[in-house]
């Protein structure tokens, strides 16, 4: 369908996830997270209690959030020859929001009447159970993705200026977003733990030297 690409992704491209509505995971609850299988128990999602998208400002926003994504510049190294943060073309954002007032016919729902169209619409979603975060019959977050011009498994230096441009878009982002749209967060599921873990290993590396060389270096003169 034109809506949804999220079912089958590039395959050498990076796809970055927004997710609206959480403001991060509590890992400090039972069983607490077991750092030799740290794949059995991820934490806990802590929601933004504030989080409403069922006003048309919000999904207003929210529409402009994915076309501001997919017009996004960037001069980079990892973005050549494109010139832009998310790969070219229509389906490149997945942006469910839009998908859903086109099935809709353009109608902008609100209230209990908007929660309810969207559990219908979520039902043939790709991805929708995961896209669409309808918990206890509340709608508590809602994801966006975007195929990157990013390519995976690049060196640190071709996707760390890639991570910082991200993360600039969420802070321009959480300024213009209406209140009850304020917690964003992205990730790049892989490419960013482990670009995060090198540069922590990278920075107690350095930390290490530092220490080390001026004991030896005393060592050597007395």
């Amino acid at each position: 369908g034109e809506f949804g690409f999220a079912a089958n992704p590039s395959s050498q491209q990076s796809v970055v996830t927004f997710a609206f509505g959480l403001k991060g995971v509590n890992r400090d609850v039972a069983p607490l997270v077991d750092m030799w299988k740290p794949h059995k128990f991820y934490g806990v999602p802590v929601y933004d209690t504030g989080f409403d998208l069922s006003t048309k400002v919000a999904q207003e926003y929210l529409d402009g959030f994915c076309d501001r994504l997919r017009k996004a510049k960037c001069d980079e190294e990892a973005c050549k020859p494109f010139g832009t943060l998310v790969m070219p073309g229509t389906t490149s954002v997945d942006c469910f929001i839009e998908g859903f007032h086109t099935t809709n016919g353009g109608t902008f729902y609100e209230g209990t009447d908007f929660l309810t169209k969207l559990k219908d619409f979520r039902k043939g979603y790709p991805l929708g159970d995961t896209m669409i975060g309808v918990t206890g019959g509340t709608l508590k977050y809602v994801e966006v993705k975007a195929v990157l011009t990013l390519k995976r498994q690049q060196s640190d230096s071709i996707k760390g200026p890639i991570m910082n441009a991200l993360d600039r878009i969420v802070s321009d982002e959480i300024a213009l977003a209406p209140a009850s749209l304020k917690s964003i967060i992205q990730t790049v599921p892989g490419e960013w733990s482990i670009l995060i873990t090198s540069r922590a290993i990278s920075a107690g590396m350095w930390q290490g030297f530092a220490v080390c060389f001026p004991v030896v270096f005393l060592v050597l003169i007395f």
